[in-house]
């Protein structure tokens, strides 16, 4: 699918509101550069996105705040968008906690200045929203340096997260190879050894890869993804690509539903999580959510 088809589907879609329902849960959304943590979700050795947001809730409250978070990225992964929820700490009847306005909390956030984090908003939404399991579409985006010669306007900037494979990418060639893995397939080819979901069936529906100023960006659009899964199709394809394997490659080993006969991994730097929808901009489908 066309990349122009990729921005129509973003063009379109409005989210839906969850509602001002004050007795509800507050859902923060938010971005963050993954070279500053250590993967998104808590660690207790390391500091991940949920250890530094949690800490500044928890100042900011004078109470122990939990957030829930939208899923989890590995370490060096960024987010163009993400969401975490967590019950408001003021609904309790909480006499110790600070009486925070929710139309406040995302200036009391940045103010915090925390390195690599940035707050865009704040909503109050029902307890039944959970930012993982009622998230219907999610959009990954894996940029990449073609080979050839510095774009004459490009900023150094802009390639601080991007991945240089070092060989020329014929994108027509990444954009039919990457359509092999569009529908609902059992990914297992593709999932982490580490990947503890119960069954290994998930559902993309569009897959983009475009070039602009010598930096290529494949976008993969799918319902969920297994741990790694990303990175893991990114790392086989550039594989395949500088082995001269044809366009069924990734077909191939999808077919397999064995992770030790894709051992690839692109690196989590050039990975973000872009965008979370909520709604099922590319129609309704059986399911969306695995537990």
């Amino acid at each position: 699918m066309r990349h122009g088809h990729a921005a129509q589907v973003l063009k379109n879609f409005v989210m839906t509101e969850s509602g001002t329902d004050s007795s509800g849960l507050i859902r923060l959304r938010l971005q963050y550069d993954g070279s500053c943590f250590a993967g998104s979700q808590r660690q207790k050795n390391s500091t991940a996105v949920q250890n530094a947001v949690e800490s500044m809730l928890s100042d900011i409250y004078a109470v122990p705040v939990t957030v829930i978070t939208a899923g989890r990225t590995d370490s060096g992964v960024h987010a163009g968008e993400t969401f975490f929820c967590f019950p408001d700490p003021c609904g309790k009847a909480n006499p110790v906690a600070r009486r925070i306005p929710v139309a406040k909390l995302v200036m009391l956030l940045n103010k915090k200045k925390y390195k690599g984090l940035t707050f865009l908003d704040a909503l109050v939404v029902p307890n039944s929203f959970h930012p993982r399991y009622s998230a219907r579409v999610r959009l990954y985006r894996y940029r990449l340096k073609n080979r050839y010669g510095m774009h004459p306007v490009i900023k150094s900037s802009e390639l601080a997260n991007v991945h240089y494979p070092g060989f020329f990418l014929d994108t027509v060639k990444m954009n039919v190879m990457l359509s092999h893995l569009t529908g609902a397939h059992d990914f297992s080819s593709f999932a982490s050894v580490h990947d503890n979901s119960p069954h290994k069936r998930r559902e993309i529906f569009l897959t983009a890869v475009y070039e602009s100023r010598s930096i290529i960006t494949v976008e993969i659009y799918g319902n969920a993804f297994l741990r790694g899964m990303v990175r893991s199709i990114i790392g086989n394809m550039l594989f395949g690509l500088r082995s001269g394997e044809d366009t069924g490659y990734l077909k191939r080993l999808l077919d397999k539903k064995d992770p030790l006969c894709a051992p690839q991994r692109a690196p989590g730097m050039g990975l973000s999580l872009d965008k979370i929808f909520y709604s099922p901009v590319f129609g309704m489908r059986d399911y969306y959510s695995y537990r």
